[in-house]
């Protein structure tokens, strides 16, 4: 499945800091796609508000489902302007959830990801990995997944955005299959 998943997405590298993509599309014509920084990413990813009132509950429910011993998956859902992202930033900012995850809660914005492919770039970037020639993006991020010791907690901000990407669906319905079951 994986194969087929995200064709091309072997064809980058980080070079300096950098993603450098060059994924194939279905056609045979190459697709140059963006180069992200670290510093892009970090620059994309918003402070919590400091004025934060009316979702305590919400707040405190999604904290509870964090905490809990198997793992959790959460989706906040709604329009634009109603404050995901503010309550996301907020949750992983728990002095609890914290705690459980310590440095293994990573805030990935995915506006700057326009499909599967670039989304599993800014993910790997997003937790700071290295990919060496040989593996493929996907490949690094699922061994460090698999192996990881300690829970990890990934936040997927903006993921409508690499959603409506041309095509996108299939593939993130299976890239978000493969990685929840780690």
């Amino acid at each position: 499945m994986t194969a087929n998943m995200f064709h091309g997405a072997n064809n980058f590298q980080i070079t300096g800091g950098q993603f450098h993509v060059n994924t194939t599309t279905t056609g045979s014509q190459p697709f140059q796609g963006p180069t992200m920084t670290y510093q892009d990413i970090k620059l994309a990813t918003p402070a919590a508000p400091t004025f934060f009132a009316g979702r305590e509950n919400i707040t405190e429910e999604a904290v509870e489902k964090l905490l809990q011993k198997e793992p959790a998956h959460l989706a906040i859902l709604g329009a634009g302007g109603m404050g995901k992202t503010a309550l996301a930033l907020h949750i992983i900012r728990n002095a609890d959830v914290k705690n459980k995850f310590q440095d293994k809660i990573f805030f990935v914005p995915c506006e700057i990801s326009v499909d599967a492919t670039s989304l599993v770039h800014t993910v790997v970037q997003s937790l700071g990995l290295k990919v060496h020639e040989g593996k493929t993006g996907f490949e690094v991020l699922q061994t460090y997944l698999a192996l990881a010791q300690r829970p990890i907690l990934l936040v997927l901000d903006n993921f409508e955005t690499p959603w409506n990407g041309t095509g996108s669906q299939t593939a993130l319905i299976n890239f978000v299959d493969q990685f929840a079951g780690l």
